[in-house]
């Protein structure tokens, strides 16, 4: 995976999760900025109960992480600029069809 900034970790475990038309929930309200932009990039819906999450987590203030799986993703950050800054990483990752490799970032 080319992804900038370089994250501090990827471990790419094989498989693709389907973006496009997945639902995407905001678990936190510093979170909806970041679940909006993605849902936008990605073509997928915003809603409650989605296969991709973002919810709370503590640690450092620009951090975040990311599993991904066939059938999810979880999404966790402690700031808004952690769910920004995965956000613009599944972006990155994402392919022309909106497929993203599964993988802990």
């Amino acid at each position: 995976m080319n992804i900038f900034p370089k994250p501090q970790s990827v471990n790419v475990t094989g498989g693709k999760f389907a973006m496009k038309d997945a639902t995407v929930s905001a678990l936190c309200p510093e979170s909806v900025r970041a679940a909006e932009i993605l849902a936008a990039r990605a073509g997928a819906k915003l809603g409650k109960g989605g296969a991709v999450t973002f919810s709370y987590k503590e640690g450092e203030k620009e951090a975040y992480t990311l599993e991904i799986t066939p059938e999810k993703i979880e999404i966790t950050a402690s700031s808004r600029r952690g769910y920004i800054n995965a956000a613009e990483t599944l972006s990155q990752c994402m392919d022309e069809d909106g497929n993203v490799p599964c993988a802990t970032i």
